[in-house]
């Protein structure tokens, strides 16, 4: 999504390491947040929502008008998260896959 800068920033204060990382992308007209994970110590820091926001900030500065993301039914500490962001559920989709 951009330059590494804006990709990624590493914190000293946590010893190098990595505690929370999100993808993000788009195609041009939609955008989809496609995965977002954080380190079971580092969260209720606030690491998800930094990285959520930083990402919704990026799209919306490319022109785009909104951005998706998929959680599973049963993934109530998700959903609750994702709902905490502003994300509405969308009740007018059906997702669908196809297993290759």
């Amino acid at each position: 999504m951009g330059t590494a800068q804006n990709r990624g920033e590493q914190d000293e204060g946590d010893g190098g390491n990595i505690i929370g990382a999100i993808l993000a992308g788009h195609d041009g007209r939609r955008s989809r947040i496609y995965h977002t994970a954080v380190h079971p110590e580092a969260r209720g820091m606030g690491v998800g929502s930094l990285l959520a926001g930083h990402a919704v900030e990026t799209l919306r500065a490319l022109g785009l008008p909104k951005v998706a993301v998929g959680v599973y039914a049963d993934n109530k500490a998700g959903n609750d998260f994702w709902e905490q962001q502003g994300f509405a559920i969308r009740d007018d989709l059906v997702y669908r896959e196809l297993s290759l």
